[in-house]
Order: structure tokens, then sequence, then C-alpha cells
């Protein structure tokens, strides 16, 4: 391997002075440019998670089972309504990893606003027949 004391033979004195300056210069530009980084990401990450605030800032609840009944899914949306609802909107979404269910809640088939309402996600392995039955064919439910 190369090594400093051996520059000395192959490089002139005034050459390898310059190399040298120049790469301290390049040591010290790195070791600003990693004290900025923090700095310029900081404002990025404030405002990441002030959006995740704002999404997130109405109620969510949730159920994992291995397989979803009726009874259950029933039950979960009771022990969740909310004020002034009479009626609750399902959205089913199979996915490699299970099935998805994401229920909110409506006045009238309007979804009540975020601040008053609240989601609820289920994550099943398998849905009971029952409950199969409920959506058919059908993505999006309007549970009365």
């Amino acid at each position: 391997m190369l090594q400093l004391d051996d520059l000395n033979d192959i490089i002139p004195d005034e050459l390898l002075h310059r190399a040298m300056t120049a790469l301290g210069s390049l040591a010290d530009k790195a070791k600003d440019f990693a004290k900025k980084i923090p700095e310029a990401l900081l404002p990025l990450f404030e405002n990441m998670t002030t959006a995740l605030k704002k999404a997130i800032k109405f109620n969510t609840f949730g159920l994992e089972v291995d397989e979803l009944t009726m009874e259950q899914f029933v039950e979960f949306i009771k022990n969740h309504i909310v004020k002034g609802c009479n009626q609750s909107v399902a959205i089913k979404c199979v996915e490699e990893d299970g099935i998805f269910i994401y229920v909110t809640f409506a006045h009238d088939r309007e979804l009540l606003p975020e601040d008053k309402n609240k989601t609820l996600i289920i994550k099943a392995k398998t849905l009971a027949s029952e409950v199969s039955e409920l959506f058919g064919e059908n993505e999006l439910i309007i549970l009365n």
C-alpha cells in the first residue's frame, strides 16, 4: 500500500503541498455540509409531522382477527359509533397480507366531518360467510 512518505519520492513537494491543502479544504467543506444537512432537513421533518398529525387527527381504532364474524363486525361498529350518524360506510380491500375493512360514519349518505368522525380498521385473514355475503361482489357497502 502506498504511504504518504512514498508520495514525497514520486510527487514534487510543492504539488504534494497543494494536494494536501486541497484535501484539507475538501474535508472542511464535507464537515460543513454534514452540519447543514440536519438544519436543512429539520423543516422538512416538521412539515411531515404536521401533515401526519392532520391526517390522523380524527379517531382511528383497529381490530385484528383470524376470521371476522358478523357478530364481531357489528359489535366493533356499535362500540365505536359516533353521535349524529345514522349509517356506517364500509370498504373492503383484499391485500396479500389479509382482508382490510375500513369503516367510517355518515348521516344520510354524507360522511361526517373528520373532526367528528372515527375510522375503524379491521384486518382479518378470512371473512365468515355471512360477512362475505353482506359485501357480495361489492367493495363498498352502506349499513343503516
